[in-house]
């Protein structure tokens, strides 16, 4: 299992795509599991099977200290980013995180 926190955020736009380049070969060579935290969609897309989209929301506005995230979107980024909600209902089959 890789990862990966924001790894491209500081790279020029030219090692950016190198290390594209690499990640997906390295992909393709091992069957391992990589985690990569992003905020850049695009680039989610591009190197990811799924994108999982969180978003921190506040439902007690009396607890500030209130922590979490909720899961807004889940995406197969392989099938053109059909919502995997979807595709449960269309086979009847329900997955859980």
């Amino acid at each position: 299992m890789l990862l990966l926190d924001e790894p491209f955020g500081a790279l020029d736009p030219g090692t950016r795509l190198s290390m594209h380049d690499f990640l997906t070969e390295l992909r393709a060579e091992s069957p391992m599991t990589v985690f990569m935290v992003t905020h850049d969609l695009e680039e989610g897309f591009k190197l990811g099977d799924r994108v999982i989209v969180f978003d921190k929301v506040r439902w007690d506005p009396q607890d500030p200290n209130l922590h979490g995230a909720t899961i807004t979107y889940d995406f197969d980024a392989r099938d053109g980013g059909i919502p995997f909600q979807r595709l449960e209902e269309a086979n009847h089959v329900r997955h859980t995180l």
